[in-house]
């Protein structure tokens, strides 16, 4: 157990080695929870979520060779016809 200061904004500064060993870096992210009287401290992963648009979608396939057997399967699989770009 680790006994923490709380500054004046109500900041606390993790000890180098408990950051290291949680893969905590600079500028990264922790989430705060309370439970009961206590609070629980734990590192957040963050993933990025890529968007995708129907024009970004059309320009990546039309560059992109038809494969007839892929088609077939995904068009089997899923349950539906898949038309021509």
């Amino acid at each position: 157990m680790t006994t923490l200061l709380v500054g004046a904004r109500g900041t606390v500064t993790l000890p180098a080695a408990m950051r290291a060993l949680l893969g905590i870096k600079p500028g990264g992210v922790v989430i705060a929870e309370q439970r009961g009287g206590e609070i629980v401290l734990k590192p957040a992963r963050v993933v990025e979520e890529a968007y995708w648009d129907d024009e970004k979608i059309a320009r990546i396939l039309k560059a992109v060779e038809p494969d007839e057997e892929l088609t077939a399967k995904l068009e089997k699989k899923f349950g539906m016809k898949f038309a021509p770009l």
